[in-house]
């Protein structure tokens, strides 16, 4: 088992707080929340005062009373709105402010200074958006990627992360996303709270089947997110360099949807002919509406990508093909004659395809006891053709035969269930659970052992020789890997006074199933067509597992991720509040590696 790891983090932030309405610290890692004071005219504290909290999207109200100094807390409401806050008290004129707008894991705050009610008055109303151009809700190093920037920025792969490139702290120089010069194996994704991202860690963009270019979410289902360095907030943690947090789209009181398509081909480039036939389209929908007004909501986004390209390299016919189409049926014969290969493939070009499918499904139910479930399923499918041969310009370029290709598919399948409740003296539960499945294969066209030959005389009349690959490809002779992941979140808030207080776990339990069978097929080199045809190889490599090997060559174990965490923000003013959390971090081995005496 590895050691235990104690990680403890205190974050101070402060926050200097400016207008009626005013942001503060950060609240909750999917939503977001309101909060104020409530006065009279001399600015005493207006104790019990009704607060009601309207989403007029979704006509759903949320209620609330003020408590000690005034102070009022409305959490785990659904970003965007707009909300309209009102107040009442008996002695007072009510009064309503509206267009009120809530960001992720932003509390905006709302403060009311209330009339003593001399008549009977129908109340007031504050029209308009309200806000303050300093956000001071921005303690560490991030950025929020607001739903405006997700429709209007250009994105060319239609990729929610597309966007992270704008992140200051963020460099894609090397191929990945990396915040502050770490590798992107340090990089986290979240999707409504739940774990989104490649904990295995094989692929270019911290997104599950990223190998076979498989996008986690589509797009149009994604609604804000935020990109973090530095959090202050203690329900944020385990990752070294960005987390991406991201929440959902969800249904309206208006039933509503879109249809749309984006094309990408040589058509739309310059028409020559050493200009390779190109093709990308992306094409969906997405439908979102009532199901119970004001009670039970639903949204569906499902998006479906086609591209096809040549693959790298010459092939036969082309002006720079090293050899000719004799060449190919001379060792296809050999392979075939000598060893019994009869599929060694042509020399043909190659078309690599890699379509893929996202489908997203999302349903909010407001239950009693002020209690929103959310459900959401999201399922993310890509194939992915791999192969290419080396340039003619080479002095010594393989050329592959269509046998030595493959396809690499990855499929995912992510559950989630939440549970919000928020109740009227401002105490919040978040409780989340997450089921994830990943799976990741290769088919190949051919099963027999990858052959080689090198020193093929070229037909091109060009300087040096060509190597000819034939057979599986060597690190598909055996290439599986499954994932599966539980994950459970449990966050309590309950105010105290001028505190904030929360306490809270975020668990993970993370099994893999991996093989590995690189060469279990055999890999033979040959230094001409003579010695292939005579027999006389210039290597071999074969791999099996060892015959004390339990797991028959398969890699198996359980990890887990344990977290615990307090946090406590302190209003200590209307204009400074302060930030402290503690958390404590353990990652544990279910096996013990076994040991190796010749290690």
């Amino acid at each position: 088992m590895l050691k235990s790891r104690l990680i403890a983090s205190l974050a101070v932030a402060t926050a200097c707080l400016f207008g009626s309405t005013r942001t503060v610290n950060a609240q909750n890692v999917t939503t977001g929340s309101i909060s104020g004071v409530v006065t009279d005219q001399s600015s005493a504290p207006v104790l019990s005062a009704q607060i009601q909290v309207t989403n007029t999207q979704t006509g759903v109200v949320v209620n609330a009373t003020t408590r000690e100094g005034g102070r009022y807390s409305v959490q785990g409401l659904e970003v965007g709105g707009p909300y309209t806050v009102s107040v009442r008290r008996i002695g007072f004129t009510p009064v309503t402010r509206t267009a009120i707008l809530v960001s992720l894991s932003q509390s905006t705050r709302v403060d009311f200074q209330l009339a003593s009610q001399a008549a009977v008055l129908t109340g007031i109303t504050v029209a308009g958006s309200i806000g303050s151009v300093i956000s001071p809700t921005k303690t560490g190093t991030g950025t929020i990627i607001s739903g405006d920037r997700l429709v209007n920025l250009p994105t060319l792969s239609h990729n929610f992360t597309d966007f992270v490139g704008i992140v200051p702290q963020v460099s894609n120089t090397t191929g990945y996303s990396s915040g502050g010069g770490v590798n992107i194996r340090q990089n986290a994704i979240q999707i409504d709270g739940a774990a989104a991202g490649d904990l295995f860690g094989l692929g270019a963009t911290g997104q599950p089947g990223s190998q076979a270019n498989a996008k986690a979410i589509p797009l149009d289902a994604v609604k804000e997110y935020q990109v973090l360095l530095a959090p202050y907030d203690v329900r944020q943690g385990n990752f070294g360099g960005v987390l991406i947090n991201a929440v959902t789209k969800s249904g309206t009181n208006e039933l509503h949807g879109s249809v749309y398509g984006y094309d990408r081909s040589q058509s739309m480039t310059r028409q020559q002919y050493y200009l390779p036939d190109y093709s990308e389209k992306n094409y969906g929908f997405a439908v979102g509406g009532p199901i119970i007004k004001n009670r039970a909501f639903f949204y569906f986004n499902s998006e479906w990508r086609k591209t096809s390209q040549p693959a790298s390299g010459p092939f036969i016919g082309s002006p720079d093909a090293p050899v000719n189409q004799a060449t190919i049926d001379n060792f296809n014969s050999l392979l075939s004659s000598g060893y019994g290969f009869a599929n060694g493939g042509s020399g043909a070009q190659v078309t690599k395809q890699n379509p893929a499918t996202n489908v997203f499904g999302r349903v909010d139910v407001y239950l009693p006891f002020a209690t929103r479930l959310v459900l959401r399923h999201n399922y993310a499918f890509a194939n992915n053709t791999s192969f290419g041969r080396g340039a003619a310009t080479s002095t010594s370029p393989n050329f592959g035969l269509t046998s030595n290709a493959y396809q690499f598919t990855s499929k995912t399948n992510s559950s989630v269930a939440e549970f919000l409740s928020n109740f009227s003296n401002g105490m919040f539960n978040e409780l989340l659970l997450n089921y994830t499945t990943t799976k990741d294969f290769r088919t190949v066209p051919a099963i027999f052992p990858q052959v080689t030959v090198r020193n093929v005389p070229r037909t091109d009349g060009g300087t040096g020789t060509v190597a000819l690959v034939a057979g599986t490809e060597a690190s598909s002779q055996g290439n599986i890997l499954n994932q599966r992941t539980f994950e459970l979140t449990e966050n309590f808030t309950m105010p105290v006074g001028a505190h904030r207080f929360t306490i809270g776990t975020k668990d993970q339990f993370y099994r893999p199933y991996n093989l590995f069978g690189q060469n279990s097929l055999g890999s033979w080199t040959f230094n001409s067509l003579t010695d292939f045809q005579s027999g006389k190889p210039s290597a071999y490599a074969v791999s099996a597992p060892s015959p004390s090997d339990p797991a028959n060559g398969i890699a198996t174990f359980e990890a887990n991720m344990l977290a615990y965490y307090l946090q406590d923000v302190w209003q200590t003013t209307d204009n400074l509040a302060i930030t402290m959390g503690v958390r404590w971090d353990q990652p544990h081995f279910n096996q013990t590696p076994p040991s190796n005496p010749g290690v």
